[in-house]
């Protein structure tokens, strides 16, 4: 077809205008064989062939007891075209932002950082972030009053005063930012459980879809608000005080050693879990209205030790391309592994990487939970110490060998690294 000139499309029959062709990605040579069909036909080819060039590099950051993951989306040529960072934090906040500076070059774009949660092992390192590179947006939980104040006292009584930045989100995610003085100002996106409770533009619902405009790509954030303990925290607290707490004067409140003591003290009566609660992120193939087509395959690792045979999984296991990144979320009881499993219903198939929640912890992973993630083709990660005590815990061990299944257990070490390339 000729420009300017009628003709009949040999695709599809129609008749149409020879017109300029619109390419988002811009990095695929149109074919000889599409050169005279119209323009309807060839953006939808050369958008098939778009897609399968897309390929993904997906790496669990060596920091240690913490949480630090990254995808980066390619196109053929190796141009990264999107990076996406899942928490940034760690117990060690000197090795998080060592690891920082080595991942990505100063002033490289991140486009999207996803907080599970606002403890220090997963949050310490995003001030870094946020002054070394230039960070497009954050998607946050949005927290209630309540789990703001049971937050505040968790950061202080178990990290002390090392972070400000930290405590300074949990009161207003905002005022923190610009406090740091950064290069770029993120545009901030909170998330909530409840649909009635999204206030404004800069709000979504638990398991709304986000695209960032790579092609069959979705991030699906799901907010688990668990606030019993929250609340039970401001019973004990207005019993003990006889007034009500607020958030913004809980920093000078904190200063006076006698006030602060009670506090304490009310804390140590809570019953259940300091985690309870975390955003859960779901980041693969949009398995809702496609066939899965892409397929993720080990980079590289090395185990700390040989109790267990990472050769079983290295280049052996094609996995879907999916990645379940579960913060600290608690799926150890029945009733709160089921609103995992019904929130991530259409997804589970497109699962093919979990991240073990709270660093492998005995306390956050029961039967159901395992029972399921064991009936999938994928990847277990647990980010902990190396001689930490705890984490993995020794139950989730045997559990794992029981069903002979093995984890990468990501450590502080550098050859602990774990990478996956995801192809189609």
């Amino acid at each position: 077809m000729g420009t300017g000139k009628y003709s009949v499309c040999p695709n599809c029959g129609n008749v149409a205008f020879d017109e300029e062709i619109d390419i988002k990605f811009n990095k695929i040579k149109e074919k000889d064989s599409y050169q005279s069909w119209c323009k309807e036909c060839k953006n939808r080819c050369l958008k098939k062939e778009r897609e399968k060039d897309l390929r993904v590099e997906r790496s669990f950051e060596t920091v240690g007891h913490g949480a630090f993951a990254v995808e980066v989306f390619k196109t053929e040529d190796s141009e990264s075209v999107c990076t996406i960072v899942f928490d940034c934090g760690s117990k060690n906040k000197n090795l998080v932002e060592e690891r920082i500076k080595t991942r990505f070059k100063e002033r490289e774009v991140i486009d999207a950082i996803f907080i599970s949660h606002l403890h220090d092992d997963h949050i310490n390192g995003v001030s870094t972030l946020l002054k070394y590179c230039d960070v497009r947006r954050i998607y946050y939980p949005i927290l209630t009053e309540e789990e703001k104040i049971q937050l505040f006292i968790d950061n202080r009584m178990t990290e002390g005063d090392e972070n400000e930045f930290v405590l300074d989100f949990i009161r207003e995610p905002f005022e923190a930012i610009q406090k740091l003085e950064c290069n770029n100002i993120p545009e901030l996106i909170g998330v909530r459980e409840n649909s009635e409770l999204v206030q404004n533009e800069n709000e979504i619902i638990s398991g709304k879809k986000v695209s960032l405009g790579i092609p069959q790509w979705i991030f699906v954030p799901y907010n688990f608000q668990r606030n019993d303990r929250a609340k039970e925290l401001m019973e004990l607290l207005k019993r003990e005080f006889k007034t009500d707490f607020d958030i913004s004067q809980m920093s000078e409140i904190w200063e006076d050693q006698e006030i602060r003591n009670r506090i304490k003290d009310c804390y140590d009566k809570l019953s259940g879990k300091r985690n309870e609660n975390s955003m859960v992120v779901y980041s693969g193939e949009d398995t809702e209205n496609m066939l899965l087509t892409m397929k993720q395959k080990v980079i590289s690792y090395q185990t700390i030790d040989n109790w267990y045979a990472p050769e079983f999984v290295l280049n052996k296991i094609a996995a879907p391309a999916g990645c379940l990144y579960m913060g600290d979320y608690n799926a150890k009881n029945n009733t709160k592994f089921s609103a995992l499993d019904k929130a991530y219903l259409p997804y589970w198939k497109g699962v093919g990487c979990v991240q073990i929640p709270h660093h492998g912890s005995d306390g956050n992973s029961g039967d159901e939970f395992l029972k399921k993630i064991f009936s999938l083709r994928s990847y277990y990660v647990i980010n902990a110490k190396a001689d930490d005590a705890k984490h993995p815990g020794i139950s989730l061990v045997r559990l794992f060998m029981k069903n002979k299944r093995i984890f990468m257990w990501v450590t502080e070490e550098k050859e602990t690294k774990f990478e996956t390339s995801i192809t189609h």
